[in-house]
């Protein structure tokens, strides 16, 4: 019996030491991740340093809430290119170009030379066509690594005009632009003219005969009405033929096979075509020029006010031997100078443009056709004390006048 008991003491003794070492054993092993942690936490391990470079998304950037749009001269035919910079920017003109500063420190310039230091290299790049004339590039690029990176915007926008090729370089701190400041500058920006026709570029069709061919804004703005009013008061025997049917694009005027042969037989001298809302009317508007050509006809691409800029570019892109008359841009462009949208627009779904808006487009077609500037005193199509108190001196110069500070670089 005592035998039994010593053996049984033995036994419960020897569990206990083993649980004992197990807990030992449990609690080192418990411990021992925590001091592993730790001491990899204050001594990193050594990294290339490029992993160690921040990517330029990682970055702050400080946001902008105000704006201050800003015109500057490019070309030598009187046009401007506006921009949306941050509204705390100053620039200051010095020796040809523009530097930006916000708060007394420099951050970058505006110029026609890229003078901001070298070592760049490019991170991203994107490009963006502004209109037939104007192209943008958004660049991003870096300099040095680690902790001394920098990253900075550069944005390039060239113009052109005839054979000539105008480019502006505007750099920045990365940081400086949030998303919506710099999408500002990329997308936000636009060329914008003094005139768009003025010097009789389709003398050829003086005292000739011209189609107008468009949609209900043929209608709306009565301008085949107001241009034949011009025509006799000024003594001019231009004959205007318009048509306007409803939701027309460039596409219904092909399909129509009894027009067609009209403008292929040569019944008309000049077709100014409007109605360019799809990308497909690039194509359309081929086909109508193969008709003209028949006949000798000029063909001119004249957009009504909602067209779409895009199908716009995309035709003369197709067609670039054909000459324009942007109806559509002249009229955005006196609405920038300040005349009123709803003396030009009907306040309607479509934005229809109103008689005002028609005698803009007649004006531009009679200066285009003879050279000079019509009188309009004694019309009968319109009321011309309502349209020169809205137009301004526009009716006798043919020029516009902006309301803003054009910015030029000497």
């Amino acid at each position: 019996m005592k035998k039994f008991i010593a053996i049984f003491a033995f036994i419960v003794l020897t569990a206990l030491l083993l649980v004992g070492c197990n807990k030992e054993v449990a609690d080192i092993d418990a411990t021992e991740p925590k001091d592993t942690q730790t001491e990899s936490t204050d001594t990193p391990t050594e990294k290339p340093a490029g992993d160690e470079t921040p990517k330029h998304w990682q970055l702050k950037c400080r946001v902008t809430k105000e704006y201050q749009k800003l015109h500057f001269e490019i070309g030598t035919k009187g046009k401007t290119l506006s921009l949306q910079f941050p509204k705390d920017w100053t620039l200051t003109l010095e020796n040809g170009a523009y530097m930006i500063e916000r708060e007394g420190e420099k951050l970058g310039s505006f110029g026609f030379e890229n003078t901001e230091g070298d070592g760049w290299t490019l991170v991203e790049d994107y490009t963006r066509a502004g209109g037939s004339q104007l192209s943008i590039n958004k660049l991003i690029e870096s300099r040095g690594s680690g902790k001394e990176v920098e990253y900075r915007y550069v944005f390039e926008y060239e113009y052109k005009e005839d054979n000539e090729s105008y480019k502006l370089y505007l750099t920045a701190p990365y940081t400086e632009l949030d998303a919506n400041a710099a999408d500002k500058l990329y997308q936000m920006c636009a060329i914008s003219a003094k005139s768009a026709v003025t010097d009789g570029s389709l003398s050829h069709l003086a005292d000739k005969n011209i189609l107008i061919l468009g949609n209900s804004f043929i209608g709306s703005s009565q301008i085949g009405y107001v241009l034949a009013d011009m025509l006799s008061l000024n003594d001019k025997y231009l004959a205007v033929t318009p048509i306007g049917r409803g939701y027309a694009t460039v596409a219904t005027y092909i399909a129509d096979e009894a027009l067609m042969a009209r403008i292929s037989n040569g019944d008309f001298d000049g077709v100014f075509i409007c109605g360019f809302y799809s990308d497909a009317e690039a194509s359309n508007l081929k086909v109508l020029k193969t008709a003209c050509d028949s006949s000798d006809t000029t063909l001119v691409i004249f957009p009504a006010h909602n067209e779409f800029e895009g199908p716009i570019n995309l035709a003369q892109k197709a067609c670039p031997d054909l000459p324009v008359l942007n109806w559509r841009g002249e009229l955005n462009s006196l609405i920038e100078t300040g005349v009123d949208k709803w003396d030009l627009c009907v306040d309607d779904a479509h934005g229809h443009s109103t008689v005002y808006a028609g005698l803009v487009g007649a004006h531009m077609i009679y200066r285009s056709i003879y050279g000079e500037i019509p009188n309009i005193d004694g019309m009968s199509s319109l009321n011309v004390s309502a349209a020169k108190e809205i137009l301004g001196s526009y009716l006798e110069t043919g020029e516009l006048e902006f309301d803003y500070e054009i910015l030029k670089f000497n």
